[in-house]
């Protein structure tokens, strides 16, 4: 449990997480004592939950005092504004619980099923409207407990080659170089959270000065404080290897050899997206 201030001495925008909490439960093995079945045995599942009240006397808007003249929109941060304070907190617990497991497959191969499942809790949500003369989106918020829950599921496959090249030469102080390969491969999938059952976007159609139609998505969600789910639907295959190389030296002070890194990670990695619009091979990650 954490509690934290922050103030701005020239604006005196002050903002303070009443509080931060966070709980982590490290990895589970149920099955570990299953017999004869690396499946089970390396069936893990992890919790963490973090949640959040953020207040602040920044109102997010311009304000117009009596005689319609803007003021700042920095309220003094007084008790009798507290209670304005608390109902335009940002607040949200968010919960997220990852399964997975591994086995051999083949003697030399690693398959890694997966499933990630997220959970997001709030106490209001906004309500989305458009006006077609002013070209501009407006939104309310509208009290009252809400979730939004979003899922992924993976499987990869890696495996690790190794090479080594030792010294002849016994007076040299490089006795060995060896290089590790591991390539991986791995398929991914994620609905697409902006689908109407859901209810987590609203849609609406917009027309430009000459009359062109643009679909856009409005999040119930957008600027909360542990956002929303992902829109789009995701069915990806990713690829990369990684190497390692690293030398055993022994100088003439030296006793035993010690090992020293060439290179800890030297990767190349990227994924296709099959149910992407356009672009469906990803950037090279080098």
């Amino acid at each position: 449990v954490n509690f934290r201030h922050s103030q701005n001495l020239s604006t005196n925008k002050i903002d303070l997480p009443l509080p931060d909490l966070s709980l982590n439960v490290n990895n589970i093995y149920p099955f570990k004592n299953a017999q004869n079945s690396m499946l089970l045995q390396n069936f893990n599942v992890r919790y963490s939950m973090n949640g959040t009240n953020q207040i602040t006397n920044d109102l997010g808007y311009i304000a117009v005092d009596g005689n319609g003249n803007p003021k700042d929109s920095i309220a003094p941060f007084t008790f009798e504004n507290l209670p304005l304070f608390f109902r335009n907190a940002k607040r949200g617990l968010r919960h997220n619980i990852p399964l997975s497991t591994s086995f051999k497959a083949l003697k030399f191969l690693t398959l890694s099923p997966g499933f990630n499942f997220d959970d997001r809790m709030y106490f209001d949500k906004l309500d989305w409207n458009y006006n077609d003369s002013t070209k501009k989106f407006t939104n309310k918020k509208i009290q009252g407990f809400n979730q939004v829950w979003d899922y992924s599921l993976g499987i990869s496959l890696a495996t690790r080659i190794y090479g080594m090249h030792l010294s002849r030469n016994k007076n040299s102080s490089i006795k060995a170089i060896r290089h590790v390969i591991s390539p991986s491969i791995g398929y991914s999938y994620r609905p697409d959270f902006s689908d109407p059952k859901y209810n987590y976007y609203q849609r609406f159609v917009t027309t430009d000065g000459v009359g062109h139609k643009t679909e856009v998505l409005k999040a119930q969600h957008e600027g909360f404080v542990y956002g929303t789910a992902s829109p789009g639907q995701s069915s990806a295959i990713s690829m990369s290897v990684n190497n390692n190389i690293e030398m055993k030296v022994r100088s003439e002070k030296d006793t035993v050899d010690r090992k020293i890194a060439l290179f800890n990670t030297l990767a190349i990695g990227t994924s296709y997206n099959f149910l992407a619009d356009s672009f469906k091979l990803s950037p090279f990650g080098l």
